[in-house]
């Protein structure tokens, strides 16, 4: 497959979309963390957990952990 510059910046700004918006649900999560909205909290950083954000993944993790997932 032949990468034209086109398609490459197509990629480009698709994966930094794609990250951005990834971490905008997980700073909304941790601000629902930091003012006690646990439900809130794990709804928002769960999907980017399931994206394969490891950072998301330990959060959730303590969450469980703690009891509040």
């Amino acid at each position: 497959m032949k990468h034209t510059p086109t398609r490459v910046l197509f990629i480009a700004v698709l994966s930094l979309w794609l990250a951005t918006s990834a971490c905008a649900g997980f700073d909304e999560g941790m601000d629902a963390y930091v003012r006690g909205d646990h439900d809130k909290a794990f709804e928002k950083i769960f999907p980017v957990a399931k994206q394969g954000d490891e950072l998301a993944q330990l959060w959730i993790g303590g969450m469980y952990f703690n009891g509040e997932g």
